[in-house]
C-alpha cells in the first residue's frame, strides 16, 4: 500500500501524478547478494488532488521516561490514516521495538506498521540510541475532521528488544528450566551462545508443545522498559 499526504506536495497541489512502481534494490539475505524488484509500471493520476487544512501538526513536544525520550516532530492526517514522525532515545543500541499507539476520542488505537525511513542512507543508525521512525495507523481511524473536540496523542507504551535466535549464559539461564522441562538439555557452543530457535524447530516435540515453549521464551527473554510516553498532538 501506497498514500500520498497533502502536504507532500507542499503547498502545490499536482495537476498530473505519475507513480512508477517496482525498479527498486531490495534488502539483501541469506547469500547477500542484492536483488531488484523490476518494473511493474507507470501509473497516471490527473485532477484527483482537492486541497485540506488543519491536515499537519508539528508538536515539536518531547517526553521521558525510565531512561526512554520520546520526540514527536510532525503528524499528517487523512481522513482515515495518521502518520507520525517521531523520535525516540532507546536504552541502548540494541534492536528495540517500540509498541506504539494514538489516543483519538478516549480510544486506543494500535499502530499497525512503523519504519525507519533513513536506514539505507544512513546504516549506522543502529549503532546510535536515538532512532527516528515513520508510524502509520490506518485500522479504525476517525476522521479528525468530524471528531468533536479532544485531544488526541502518539504515545509508545513500552520498548521491548526483540528476540534472538541465540542467547548467551544469561539468557540462557531464564529459559533453561523450561527448555530441559520440555526435555532439551542446552548447552552453550564454543562461542558462548546457544540457539534455541533450531534446536525447537528440529525436536520430535508436537507442534502445539512447540507453539507453547515459542510463546513462554517470547514472553520471558525480551526486556523492557515501560512508558507510557504520551505526546498530545491537537
Amino acid at each position: 500500500m501506497a498514500q500520498f499526504f497533502y502536504n507532500d506536495f507542499q503547498s502545490n497541489l499536482p495537476e498530473l501524478l505519475e507513480v512508477s512502481v517496482g525498479d527498486i534494490a531490495l534488502i539483501p539475505v541469506g547469500n547477500g547478494k542484492v536483488s531488484r524488484l523490476p518494473l511493474v509500471g507507470t501509473y497516471s493520476f490527473k485532477g484527483q488532488f482537492k486541497q485540506a487544512s488543519d491536515i499537519t501538526a508539528y508538536p515539536n513536544r518531547a517526553v521521558e521516561q525510565n531512561g526512554v525520550s520520546l520526540v514527536v516532530s510532525r503528524v499528517d492526517f487523512t481522513p482515515s490514516t495518521i502518520k507520525v514522525d517521531a523520535c525516540i532515545t532507546l536504552p541502548d543500541i540494541r534492536d528495540w521495538i517500540p509498541d506504539a499507539y494514538i489516543l483519538m476520542a478516549g480510544k486506543r488505537i494500535q499502530v499497525d506498521e512503523w519504519f525507519i525511513p533513513n536506514f539505507r542512507e544512513d546504516p549506522e543508525v543502529f549503532e546510535r540510541r536515538e532512532r527516528c521512525y515513520t508510524f502509520l495507523t490506518y485500522t479504525d481511524v476517525q476522521d479528525f475532521r468530524q471528531m468533536d473536540t479532544g485531544t488526541i496523542s502518539f504515545g509508545v507504551g513500552e520498548v521491548y528488544t526483540n528476540i534472538p535466535e541465540c542467547v548467551d549464559a544469561q539468557g540462557l539461564e531464564k529459559i533453561r528450566a523450561e527448555l530441559e522441562k520440555h526435555g532439551f538439555r542446552p548447552q552453550l557452543d564454543p562461542s558462548g551462545y546457544y540457539c534455541f530457535m533450531r534446536d525447537i524447530a528440529t525436536s520430535k516435540l508436537s507442534e502445539t508443545d512447540k507453539t507453547g515453549l515459542f510463546e513462554y521464551i517470547e514472553k520471558t527473554l525480551p526486556e523492557r522498559v515501560s512508558g507510557p510516553l504520551e505526546v498530545a498532538i491537537r
